[in-house]
């Protein structure tokens, strides 16, 4: 809860840690993952989807990565998937993508089956945050994008970033501030309305935004920093269950630079 004393503390740890998290880049390398190769224990309703998808893509990612991270990327795909239909929005041909927060980047074969980027950039400030297995988000993402062509992983501040691009995507950006919080990053990073004035910066005439977000207070606020930094709304649409791994709802929307 944003006006908790746990949150305050939190958010006052996170100050503190982050100014040390920032200057650390230690970590274990060559991180490796051993593919699931079979998914065992799929609905049935599960399995005729994901083979669609497999079909319809030329995917399989139990090939290439671990069970979860397998599904997670098959729940992703078919959300982008039911957004690019609903949402009546075609797919630019071979765009330069920049993707926004991209964590450890698990899911660049994802973008990569659905957008085919002429070029790929996913930008993560906290990169070198250290898993329990002492790998870094950095190491990970080395790792995830080692046989994708004209793909990048670059740990900075979005807001650093200067090179054009077709099409951005915000998978879940932070629009309010708990999230953040929870995330152990410090108050002072919460700049969604200077995030999307910098997107439509980097944006060539007639670009996209594909943004998704938790629910519709999520959507509710990012919807009007949007449209005050330039962006008109193309389309969306909720997105709930399927192979989705997330409990609450998806609004996905694709906004067009004016």
């Amino acid at each position: 809860m944003q006006n908790s004393p746990a949150y305050y503390v939190k958010a006052t740890l996170n100050r503190a840690t982050w100014r040390v998290r920032r200057r650390w880049r230690w970590g274990r390398r060559g991180y490796v993952e051993r593919p699931a190769g079979v998914l065992h224990g799929l609905a049935p309703e599960d399995a005729q989807e994901i083979a669609r998808l497999c079909a319809a893509y030329e995917v399989c990612f139990e090939t290439t990565f671990d069970a979860d991270h397998a599904m997670s990327n098959y729940g992703l795909l078919q959300l982008l998937d039911v957004a690019t239909t609903q949402c009546r929005w075609q797919v630019p041909s071979q765009p330069r993508v920049i993707d926004v927060g991209s964590l450890n980047f698990s899911y660049a074969a994802v973008l990569h089956a659905w957008l085919h980027p002429q070029k790929l950039v996913g930008i993560e400030l906290d990169g070198y945050r250290l898993y329990d297995n002492l790998h870094t988000r950095h190491s990970y993402a080395q790792h995830y994008i080692r046989d994708l062509p004209a793909t990048e992983y670059c740990v900075m501040n979005f807001l650093a970033y200067n090179a054009p691009a077709d099409l951005i995507t915000m998978l879940y950006p932070f629009v309010v501030p708990e999230p953040l919080v929870h995330w152990d990053l410090p108050l002072a990073e919460f700049q969604p309305a200077q995030i999307f004035a910098h997107a439509h910066q980097l944006l060539t005439p007639g670009g996209f935004v594909v943004m998704a977000n938790f629910g519709a207070e999520e959507f509710q606020a990012a919807a009007p920093l949007m449209r005050r930094a330039g962006f008109a709304l193309h389309g969306s649409c909720v997105y709930e269950g399927g192979l989705s791994e997330h409990q609450i709802p998806s609004y996905v929307s694709v906004w067009s630079r004016l």
